[in-house]
């Protein structure tokens, strides 16, 4: 999951006040089929570039289709307690705040991931932080 450099919603949330509720969804990886037809030359540019440079197809095979219809679980943890950062708080303030919000929000996407990963038939699965 790509979320290790993703702390704007924390931040959005600290100014506001506001908790953050958690939710993860089951079986997003099975709606489109992707292919590399240049057996990994793709992936060497997306990365090199910075960009995602995927041909997928979709229902019937129809390239950047609709998605095919698959079962999809969306599973929702508890809500992470918001408070308001003061008005003055000084940007080292802010950071920690924000970083500590942010490994708060990962540890309720890995407990949610964990508690549901069975009932969706993954028992084995593990969920990675990018």
């Amino acid at each position: 999951l790509y979320m290790m450099r993703r702390k704007a919603i924390c931040k959005i949330a600290l100014q506001a006040g506001s908790p953050i509720i958690p939710c993860y969804c089951f079986g997003t990886n099975e709606l489109w089929r992707i292919v590399d037809p240049c057996f990994g030359l793709l992936r060497k540019l997306s990365s090199h570039l910075d960009v995602a440079l995927t041909p997928f197809f979709g229902r019937f095979w129809l390239p950047f289709g609709p998605p095919a219809r698959r079962p999809l679980t969306m599973c929702v943890g508890d809500p992470i307690p918001g408070s308001r950062l003061p008005e003055n708080a000084t940007p080292a303030e802010v950071s920690a705040a924000v970083h500590e919000k942010h490994r708060q929000l990962l540890q309720a996407y890995k407990k949610i991931f964990d508690t549901h990963k069975a009932a969706y038939g993954r028992p084995d699965a593990q969920l990675t932080f990018v």
